[in-house]
């Protein structure tokens, strides 16, 4: 008898001994465990704010570089003149973008957004999108000239750009964002063509993206020499030549249905 109260008081204390350690183990761990949490939450938030911090710099830099290739021109600007310009460190600098070229493309980049974001809603709202398929088109085409009259910074500064890419010899792997940045223009014109063969006012004979690229090469190399400005005698009726080559494209839209029915 006194043996087994002896053998159970120790199991009892054995079970209560264990206890105590395991409760304390516990507290132990999930203390370790809080402190690593509290630790990684306060590194993902660094991170979080220094990631924000260094796209905020690279923004800046962006548009500042812009505008410095705009008044200057692309090879007259060095990567000091942006980081004085931005009162951003040339360091700094080099460790956002690496090298003038991708700082050079960003800037390009950013010029498209920037269009885009003036452009491109119109072309999503009822207005637009009530309209026939040829009407859409005519919508398009008029935005060229808007951007003649209210961007020629931007029409020179893509002629400044393709020649700065190819005196440099970019690599295209590296175009692939500033690529995506222009292309976003063909959504609305291939949506226009598509709504004008549905509703019968617009046939077109070739491959659409091939006939888009055409297009807005022509329309765009010709607003390039526009803002060029005069060189020989005859460099004096540009208004009226961009008119007509407005008019061509427009008409090919509308009238080569009837031409292919034909």
């Amino acid at each position: 008898m006194d043996s087994e109260n002896i053998s159970g008081n120790n199991f009892g204390n054995n079970l209560g001994g264990n206890s105590e350690n395991i409760s304390g183990k516990n507290s132990e761990n999930n203390s370790n465990n809080n402190s690593e949490n509290n630790s990684e939450n306060k590194s993902n938030e660094t991170k979080t704010a220094s990631g924000g911090i260094r796209k905020r710099k690279m923004a800046l830099a962006a548009k500042t570089a812009k505008e410095l290739f705009v008044k200057r021109g692309i090879d007259n600007v060095k990567m000091l003149d942006v980081a004085k310009e931005s009162g951003l460190g040339v360091a700094s600098l080099y460790r956002a973008f690496g090298t003038k070229d991708a700082l050079v493309i960003d800037s390009a980049s950013l010029f498209w957004k920037e269009i885009k974001a003036e452009y491109l809603p119109r072309l999503d709202t009822p207005f637009f999108k009530n309209k026939s398929g040829i009407e859409q088109i005519g919508v398009i085409l008029d935005i060229y000239s808007e951007l003649l009259q209210y961007h020629e910074d931007f029409l020179r500064f893509l002629g400044d750009f393709d020649s700065y890419c190819i005196r440099h010899s970019v690599p295209s792997d590296m175009l692939y964002d500033y690529e995506k940045a222009m292309s976003d223009f063909y959504a609305p014109y291939l949506c226009a063509v598509e709504k004008g063969s549905a509703d019968g006012t617009v046939y077109v004979g070739f491959d659409p993206y091939a006939l888009y690229l055409t297009l807005n090469h022509t329309l765009i190399s010709f607003l390039q020499k526009v803002v060029r400005g005069k060189v020989v005698s005859r460099d004096v009726r540009f208004s009226e030549e961009f008119s007509i080559l407005k008019s061509i494209i427009y008409n090919y839209f509308k009238t080569s249905q009837s031409a292919e029915a034909t």
